[in-house]
C-alpha cells in the first residue's frame, strides 16, 4: 500500500499496486480537514464581501445648511455631488470650520422697539408691538399712502452684493407687498397671510449713502404688515460674492444680531426615520405609552393628546408619515402642526405626505377629533421621512457628535478665506478677537480730501499678521471691509483698511463724520474686531465619533456640553434655550430637580453642594452662533457605486455602437 496526499488541502489516503483506493482510519481526519477549509474559504469570502460593501470613504463633502442629507455638499472644486445613495451605516470622518457674519440692521428683532428705526412723521400710526414692527397703511400704493420704516446702513459700498431676509405676515386680509429699498433699488415680495421668511439679493448701486426702507404697497387703508427678524448682510464684504440666494437663504436662515462667530455644536445624525418619540410632550392624558415602535395613548377630551416634537426639518420640503392605528375610536389621528401649531396635515392611517413648508420644525400631535371619555388608540411603526413615497419602516436612529472648544473660544473666519477649524481633534486657531478700548484709537487723521480717517495701532493687537498686501485681513462689527491701499476713494466710507506697509489700520468715515479724536475714541470704543494671526495657534481637544446612516439627515446646531463646578448655582455665557440633561460627574446620576435661569444663563439644582461637578447639555439659542461649514467623508457602499458605473459603462458602449451602425 502506497499512502497519497492530494496537493490542495493535504487529504491522505493509501493505494495498491493496482491504483485501487483503500479505505483506512483516515477518513475521519480528513472530513475535518474538509470542514476547516471550508469554513476558512467562507471567512475568506466574507471579508471580501465586506471590504467590497465597505472599501473607501466618498471624498470630502462640505455643507454651510443647518440641515442636509447624508452624503450630499459640495466636493473639493464647489460642485454639488449627491452619493446618498450609495452611503451605508458607518463612522463618519466630521470636521467644522467657522463662519463669522456681520449684520447690517441695528435692532433688527425690534427686541428694543424703535430704536435704531425712524418712522416717517406721517406714518405716526406705525409702531412696534411685542417686539414686531407693525406698519399700518393709510393708503394705497407704494408711496405717500403706506407705512413706513428706515435706517441708514453704514457698511454698505457701491456695487456690494447684498442679501435681505426677513419674517413677515400680511394681517390685512388684502394683497400685500413687502418692498425693501436702498438707495432707490428696491425688491418687492408678496406677504401671505402666514408667517413667512421672505429674501433677496440686491446689488448696491452708486450712491452716497444706503437706507433700508420697509413698506407696504399694494393695500387697503388700515391694513397692516408684520415685520420680524429683519437682516442685511454684505456678502461682498464677508467674501461671499459666489453665493446664491438658496444658498444664502440654508446658510442665514435665523436672526442674528451684529456680528456673530460660530460657537461650540453638536452634529445629529439620524436614520430614515426622523420620528423621535423621545421628544415628546403629553398635554392632559390620563395615561400614555411612549415607545419607538408603540405608542398608546387614554384620555378624557379631544384637546388630550401626546405631542412629539420634529426639530430641524428641512423648509419646504416633502416629508411621509406611515404606520397603523388600532383605533378603538375612528376619530384618532396624527395631526401635523407647523412651528406656530398651526394645522399642516392628518395621518388617520392612510399615508400621507405634506410638505413643512417655512419651518424650521414641526410637531405630531397623538389626539382625537372629537370629545370622548377614555378614548384609547394604539399606534405602530410610525415613520417620518423625507420624500413622497413611504418605505419599509425601521426604528428611530442617532449619533451625536461634540465639537466643544477651549473656555471662551468661536470659530472664526475673514473675507480673504481665512477660517478657524477643528478636525481630527484639534483645534486650529487662525484668527483672533478684541474689543477695542477708546486709548486704542491714537488718532483722526484728516489730511484726505476724500475722507477721514480713525487709526488703530496695530502694535495694540496680539501677533497679528503683517499688513503686506493683502485684503480682509481684520473685520470689525458694523462696519464694511475696505481696500488695502493708501488710495482711498468716497465709496470705502464706514470700513476698515489694514492699511498697507503701515502700523496701524484704519476706520474710514466720510469727511467731518467726527468733530475730534474725542468722538471718534467715544464712538468706537467697544467695537469688536477679528484679525489674523501672523500663525495659527494648534490645540489638541476632546472628540467623539458620528456614525451616519443609509438615507439619513445631518443637523448643526450651536450646543454647550460642558462640566461645571457647583457655587451656589452654575453660570455660562451664552444664553441656552433649555436643558436636556444635567448628571452628576461623580454618580452619573440624571438630575432633574433644578431651575433654568429666565434669561438662560444659569441653574440652580435643588439640593447641590458647592463643589460638586456636574455635566450640562443644552442647546444654544440660534441667534447667538453662526452655522459653520462642515466637513464631512462617509462610508460608501461601492458595490451599488460599481454597478451603477457598469450601467453607466454599458449605456455608453451602446450609444457608440449605435453611431458606428449609422455613420
Amino acid at each position: 500500500m502506497t499512502r497519497q496526499i492530494t496537493s490542495n488541502i493535504g487529504l491522505t489516503y493509501e493505494e495498491d499496486k493496482s491504483k485501487t483506493f483503500s479505505y483506512d482510519n483516515d477518513i475521519k481526519n480528513n472530513m475535518v480537514t474538509i470542514d476547516s477549509e471550508i469554513g476558512s474559504a467562507k471567512n475568506r469570502l466574507s471579508d471580501i464581501e465586506n471590504n467590497t460593501e465597505y472599501p473607501q470613504f466618498t471624498p470630502l463633502l462640505t455643507q454651510d445648511s443647518a440641515v442636509f442629507s447624508t452624503g450630499s455638499g459640495r466636493n473639493e472644486l464647489g460642485v454639488e455631488v449627491d452619493l446618498s445613495n450609495d452611503i451605508v451605516k458607518g463612522q463618519v470622518s466630521v470636521g467644522v470650520k467657522g463662519n463669522t457674519v456681520n449684520q447690517s440692521v441695528k435692532n433688527g428683532n425690534f427686541a428694543n422697539g424703535i430704536t435704531n428705526w425712524t418712522i416717517r412723521g406721517n406714518h405716526s400710526g406705525s409702531s412696534v408691538t411685542n417686539e414686531q414692527l407693525n406698519i399700518i397703511a393709510t393708503g394705497t400704493g407704494d408711496s405717500g399712502g403706506t407705512g413706513d420704516a428706515y435706517q441708514l446702513l453704514t457698511n454698505v459700498s457701491s456695487n456690494d452684493k447684498l442679501f435681505f431676509i426677513a419674517k413677515a405676515k400680511n394681517n390685512g386680509g388684502d394683497t400685500c407687498n413687502i418692498n425693501f429699498l436702498y438707495a432707490g433699488t428696491r425688491k418687492a415680495i408678496t406677504v401671505s397671510s402666514s408667517w413667512q421668511s421672505t429674501s433677496a439679493i440686491i446689488t448696491a448701486p452708486s450712491s452716497s449713502s444706503y437706507y433700508l426702507h420697509i413698506y407696504a404697497s399694494n393695500i387697503t387703508t388700515g391694513a397692516n404688515l408684520l415685520v420680524d427678524d429683519v437682516m442685511v448682510i454684505n456678502l461682498t464684504a464677508l467674501g461671499l460674492d459666489n453665493l446664491t440666494l438658496e444658498d444664502c437663504n440654508e446658510r442665514f436662515y435665523h436672526y442674528i444680531n451684529g456680528t456673530k462667530s460660530t460657537l461650540p455644536v453638536r452634529i445629529k445624525s439620524v436614520g430614515k426615520n426622523l420620528f423621535d418619540v423621545s421628544q415628546n410632550e403629553p398635554v392632559g392624558l390620563v395615561d400614555y405609552l411612549a415607545r419607538n415602535e408603540r405608542v398608546y395613548i387614554l384620555a378624557d377630551d379631544a384637546s388630550d393628546g401626546l405631542r412629539i416634537t420634529i426639530p430641524r426639518v428641512k423648509r419646504n420640503t416633502n416629508y411621509t408619515i406611515s404606520g397603523t392605528i388600532n383605533n378603538i375610536a375612528s376619530t384618532n389621528r396624527i395631526r401635523v402642526e407647523d412651528e406656530n401649531r398651526n394645522f399642516l396635515s392628518q395621518f388617520t392611517g392612510a399615508d400621507i405626505t405634506f410638505s413643512s413648508g417655512d419651518n424650521d420644525f414641526i410637531f405630531l400631535n397623538f389626539t382625537n377629533s372629537v370629545s370622548a371619555t377614555n378614548f384609547e388608540a394604539e399606534y405602530l411603526n410610525i415613520q417620518l421621512e423625507e420624500g413622497t413615497i413611504s418605505t419599509v419602516y425601521e426604528e428611530y436612529e442617532e449619533s451625536d457628535s461634540y465639537v466643544n472648544l477651549p473656555d471662551s473660544e468661536e470659530l472664526r473666519s475673514l473675507p480673504n478665506g481665512v477660517k478657524d477649524e477643528v478636525n481630527d481633534g484639534k483645534f486650529y486657531k487662525r484668527t483672533n478677537k478684541y474689543v477695542l478700548q477708546s486709548g486704542d484709537i491714537i488718532n483722526l487723521y484728516t489730511g484726505d480730501p476724500d475722507v477721514d480717517l480713525a487709526r488703530v495701532l496695530r502694535s495694540t493687537l496680539e501677533n497679528p499678521k503683517d499688513a503686506s498686501a493683502e485684503v480682509g485681513l481684520v473685520i470689525a462689527e458694523g462696519w464694511g471691509v475696505g481696500v488695502n491701499s493708501l488710495l482711498l476713494a468716497e465709496n470705502d466710507l464706514f470700513s476698515v483698511s489694514s492699511r498697507t506697509g503701515g502700523n496701524y489700520f484704519d476706520f474710514i468715515v466720510p469727511k467731518g463724520y467726527y468733530t475730534d479724536l474725542s468722538q471718534a475714541q467715544s464712538d468706537l470704543a467697544g467695537t469688536t474686531l477679528i484679525y489674523q494671526l501672523a500663525a495659527e495657534q494648534i490645540t489638541n481637544i476632546p472628540t467623539t465619533p458620528l456614525i451616519a446612516y443609509s438615507k439619513g439627515t445631518i443637523t448643526v446646531e450651536p450646543f454647550m456640553y460642558k462640566k461645571f463646578t457647583y457655587n451656589n448655582g452654575i453660570t455660562w455665557t451664552k444664553p441656552v434655550d433649555k436643558i436636556e440633561e444635567i448628571k452628576q460627574a461623580s454618580t452619573g446620576k440624571n438630575i432633574t430637580d433644578y431651575i433654568l435661569s429666565n434669561d438662560g444663563l444659569s441653574v440652580t439644582i435643588n439640593n447641590a453642594l458647592n463643589g460638586e461637578e456636574y455635566t450640562v447639555k443644552a442647546p444654544i439659542k440660534n441667534e447667538e452662533s453662526t452655522i459653520p461649514t462642515t466637513v464631512m467623508s462617509y462610508p460608501t457602499n461601492i458595490n451599488a457605486a460599481s454597478k451603477s458605473n457598469v450601467h453607466a459603462i454599458n449605456q455608453l458602449s451602446k450609444i457608440v455602437s449605435e453611431l458606428l451602425v449609422n455613420k
